[in-house]
C-alpha cells in the first residue's frame, strides 16, 4: 500500500499553480534540512512525462493520482544540482570552482526541495487538465507527497471539492427590500460641524482649581509603598480629569480635584505597572491647570481640518456623509442579497458540508468539538461554506479576474482607512497577496458589486424620528386645531 505524508490542505478563491506549490511545507516531507542556498526559477522544461488516473469520490470531489518516473526526475535532480554547486559560496573555495562531491553535499536538501517544487509545477496543471479540472473550478484542495521512490520515481495524489454549478438567471437581478437610509439634513451637517469642533478642543490655562475636563500639567515622583527609593523621579506630565477614569492610581483623580496651580500632593493608593498591581505613592506638584475650550467654528479652525475655509470644510463634511450614507445602504443591499445566496443552491445539509470541510480531522475529535456541537456555529461555518462556493462560480461564470491594479487599489483602500502609509501597508499584505487570500478577498468584492449592481431594490423610506419635544408640541398643535374647528362648525357632519 502507497502511503503519501500530507504537506498542505487549505481553501482560496483565487488560486494559482505557483502559489499552491509554494505553499508546499516541503520539509514536513522527511527531508532534513541543511544548508539553504538561494532558490532557482523553474527550470524551462518543455512539458513533464508522467502517469495520471482519477478516482471520481463524489460528484463534487476528485482523487488525482499521479506518478512522475525515475528517468525524468533525475535529470531535473542532475541539472538543479549542477546549477546550485555553480552559484554556491565557500570559504576557501571561489565561486563555481568547488569540487562537485563538496557541492553537492552542501546542496543536497536545497537541490531536492527545489526538485519537488519544479516536479509539481510542471505536472500539476496538466494533470488536473487531464482529469478535466480547471485550475479556476476547484474550492479547496489537499496535496500529499511522499519521498521520492528508491526507483527514482516520484508520486503524489491531489484531492479536490469542486464548486458546484450557479444558474446565472438565479444571482442576476435578486429582489431586495430595504429600508433606505435618511437623507442628510442640514440639521445633520450642523451637528457633524459641532462634532469636528469639540474635537478640536484647545487648553487655555486658568487660576481657578482643577476641574473636571481640565487639563493639569504635573510634576511627581513615584514609590513603591514603604520604601525611600523613588522608581520615578520628578517626571513632568500632562493629564486630562475625566469623570469615570482613574488617574495613575486610585484616589489620585479626587486628590486632584480642588488643588490649583502650584499646589502640592502626596497621595497613596494602588495602581498598575506593567502586569503588577500594588501599592504606590506619589508626591509632587500641579505645574499648570487649563480648561479644554471648543474653537470657534471659522476659517482658520477649517485650515485645522485641511479645508481652504469654513465653506469648503462644510463641503467636504457633506460629501463624507453622503458617502457613508451610501455605503450604508451598499450594506444593506448587501446584507440582503447574502441571505437569499444560500437559496440558490442545492447543497448537503449543514453538517454533512462540515464534515466534508473538515475531513481531514479526525473522525473523533470532529464529534466530540463543543463548536460543531453548536447549530448556531455550525450554521454559521456552513453558511460561509456556502457563500465561498456560489462567489467562485459567480467569478467563473462571469469572468471575473483580480488585475495587479484591483490589489493596487485594495492597497491603498487599506491605507486610507487605517491611517497607515501605503508603503507600510504594501509591506503588511504581501504575504496575503501571495497566498491567495488578499486577492480572494478583492474577488469576493467584485462579484458582491456585480450582484447590488444587477439587485432589484425596493426602498422603503426612512423618516427621521422627531425629537420629542416638538412632536409634543406639534401633537398639542393639532389637537387645538381640531378642537377650534369642531367649535366653529358643530353642525358640519350633519349638513354633509
Amino acid at each position: 500500500m502507497t502511503v503519501y505524508k500530507k504537506t498542505v490542505h487549505f481553501s482560496r478563491l483565487s488560486a494559482r499553480v505557483a502559489e499552491l506549490v509554494d505553499a508546499l511545507d516541503l520539509g514536513s516531507s522527511g527531508l532534513a534540512v541543511g544548508v539553504r542556498v538561494p532558490p532557482l526559477a523553474p527550470l524551462n522544461f518543455i512539458r513533464i512525462d508522467m502517469e495520471t488516473s482519477v478516482n471520481e469520490i463524489s460528484e463534487l470531489k476528485k482523487e488525482l493520482l499521479v506518478k512522475i518516473p525515475g528517468d525524468e526526475v533525475n535529470t531535473r535532480h542532475a541539472e538543479i544540482i549542477n546549477i546550485m554547486a555553480s552559484r554556491l559560496n565557500i570559504k576557501g573555495f571561489r565561486k563555481g570552482k568547488v569540487p562537485k562531491d563538496i557541492a553537492r553535499r552542501y546542496v543536497k536538501t536545497s537541490a531536492e526541495e527545489q526538485l519537488l517544487l519544479d516536479l509539481l509545477k510542471d505536472s500539476m496543471e496538466d494533470a488536473m487538465k487531464e482529469a478535466g479540472v480547471e485550475m479556476s473550478d476547484f474550492r479547496r484542495i489537499g496535496f500529499y507527497i511522499k519521498p521520492i521512490n528508491e526507483d527514482g520515481s516520484f508520486e503524489y495524489r491531489i484531492q479536490v471539492q469542486l464548486y458546484p454549478e450557479v444558474d446565472p438567471e438565479k444571482y442576476l437581478g435578486i429582489a431586495v427590500s430595504i429600508e433606505e437610509p435618511a437623507e442628510i439634513t442640514p440639521e445633520d451637517l450642523d451637528a457633524r460641524m459641532e462634532d469636528l469642533r469639540k474635537e478640536a478642543l484647545e487648553p487655555q490655562e486658568k487660576d481657578g482649581v482643577i476641574e473636571i475636563g481640565d487639563l493639569v500639567n504635573l510634576t511627581y515622583s513615584r514609590y513603591e509603598d514603604g520604601k525611600d527609593e523613588p522608581l520615578l523621579e520628578n517626571f513632568s506630565t500632562a493629564l486630562r480629569v475625566e469623570e469615570d477614569k482613574d488617574l495613575l492610581i486610585k484616589g489620585f483623580k479626587d486628590a486632584l480635584l480642588g488643588l490649583k496651580k502650584e499646589d502640592t500632593f502626596d497621595v497613596t493608593g494602588q495602581g498598575t505597572v506593567g502586569k503588577d498591581v500594588k501599592t504606590y505613592r506619589l508626591t509632587g506638584k500641579v505645574d499648570k491647570v487649563s480648561a479644554l475650550v471648543a474653537p470657534d467654528l471659522d476659517d482658520e479652525l477649517a485650515r485645522k481640518f485641511g479645508a481652504e475655509n469654513l465653506d469648503d470644510l462644510k463641503e467636504k463634511v457633506r460629501k463624507a456623509m453622503d458617502e457613508e450614507r451610501d455605503a450604508r445602504r451598499k450594506a444593506l443591499i448587501e446584507e440582503e442579497v447574502r441571505k437569499q445566496l444560500a437559496d440558490l443552491i442545492p447543497m448537503e445539509d449543514d453538517r454533512t458540508i462540515m464534515e466534508e470541510t473538515f475531513a481531514e480531522m479526525d473522525a473523533d475529535t470532529f464529534q466530540d468539538n463543543e463548536f460543531f456541537e453548536d447549530p448556531e456555529n455550525l450554521a454559521r461555518m456552513a453558511k460561509m461554506i456556502r457563500e465561498e462556493a456560489i462567489f467562485m462560480a459567480i467569478a467563473t461564470k462571469e469572468n471575473i479576474e483580480v488585475t495587479e491594479e484591483d490589489i493596487e487599489q485594495e492597497m491603498q483602500t487599506i491605507a486610507a482607512m487605517s491611517g497607515q502609509p501605503l508603503p507600510y501597508v504594501r509591506a503588511q499584505n504581501r504575504s496575503k497577496i501571495e497566498d491567495g487570500s488578499l486577492p480572494a478577498q478583492v474577488k469576493q468584492k467584485k462579484v458582491m458589486d456585480l450582484l447590488v449592481r444587477y439587485a432589484k431594490v425596493n426602498e422603503e423610506v426612512k423618516k427621521k424620528a422627531e425629537p420629542k419635544a416638538k412632536k409634543a408640541k406639534d401633537d398639542t398643535d393639532k389637537a387645538e386645531t381640531k378642537s377650534e374647528r369642531t367649535v366653529a362648525d358643530p353642525n358640519k357632519e350633519g349638513d354633509q
